[in-house]
């Protein structure tokens, strides 16, 4: 079996002083198989939501777009990431993590806590910016909004069709992450999930924590897609700007899934 994946990767190339000659490039990665982890960020299944729980912020619209892109590009590249030998990573949110059995088990294997929690600042005072969250949520949400958003969570999870396997990792801080990584020897991270502009970017763990600390990243990028807004939704311009971001600030790669699958079959025997 190849020790290698061999695909395409898209960066930024910036060799100019001028923006307006900025321009996609490409060229191959290769990467050896066993130093390689295939990283899914946030795959929300919200079909168990009762019908008087309110989706958060009303993304019914992008819930819809995500779910046709777990369906048709992420179930696909995550078969074959399995059928490569690839190590799998699950990245979903503390409150999803939880209620998976191989999360539990590997608290219990790393001794560390579901999150570790951080020192509050003396300034600006705890009751502003508690306050100062209400207000943002509430503008941009509705009243209640957390209390009612809670509800939410207790009925969300990962998706059936992309749910962890029994010998997969499901985490919930990057000092979890990081650890699994270097036990495994991993150095290079393949990322899809949601949403672009969001949890792929910020959350612990994902596409800037781990580039950060100096891993290979790559995103595929018809595995993802961003929260739009008036403005963009009908040209998807939120998500094809926030994945030119990723490749202009070099946080990561980008690649096709259909190449990165077929990088996989090569690399576990297949006809490529």
């Amino acid at each position: 079996m190849p020790e290698y994946l061999e695909f395409p990767v898209r960066y930024c190339s910036m060799r100019t002083d001028e923006e307006q000659l900025f321009s996609h490039k490409e060229k191959m990665l290769r990467l050896r198989v066993d130093q390689t982890a295939f990283v899914l960020v946030d795959i929300w299944d919200l079909s168990r939501v009762p019908d008087d729980v309110p989706v958060v912020a009303g993304f019914k619209s992008f819930q819809k777009r995500a779910d046709k892109i777990v369906r048709e590009r992420i179930k696909p590249a995550l078969e074959a990431a399995r059928a490569a030998g690839l190590t799998v990573v699950h990245l979903p949110t503390n409150y999803v993590a939880v209620k998976y059995p191989q999360h539990k088990r590997l608290e219990q294997q790393l001794n560390m806590p579901p999150s570790e929690p951080k020192p509050i600042p003396e300034w600006p005072p705890e009751e502003f910016v508690k306050a100062r969250r209400r207000e943002f949520d509430e503008d941009r949400y509705f009243k209640g909004f957390e209390e009612k958003d809670e509800k939410r969570r207790r009925f969300t999870y990962i998706p059936k069709i992309v749910e962890p396997l029994e010998g997969e990792y499901v985490i919930s801080t990057g000092e979890q992450m990081n650890e699994i990584l270097k036990r495994h020897g991993i150095l290079n991270l393949i990322y899809a999930g949601f949403a672009t502009n969001m949890c792929l970017i910020d959350k612990p763990g994902a596409l800037r924590e781990m580039a950060y600390r100096g891993y290979r990243t790559v995103l595929l990028r018809d595995c993802t897609t961003a929260v739009e807004s008036h403005n963009t939704a009908k040209e998807l311009l939120m998500t094809q700007v926030w994945i030119e971001w990723v490749e202009m600030v070099a946080m990561a790669y980008t690649a096709l899934s259909e190449k990165f699958i077929q990088a996989c079959k090569v690399a576990e025997g297949g006809p490529g």
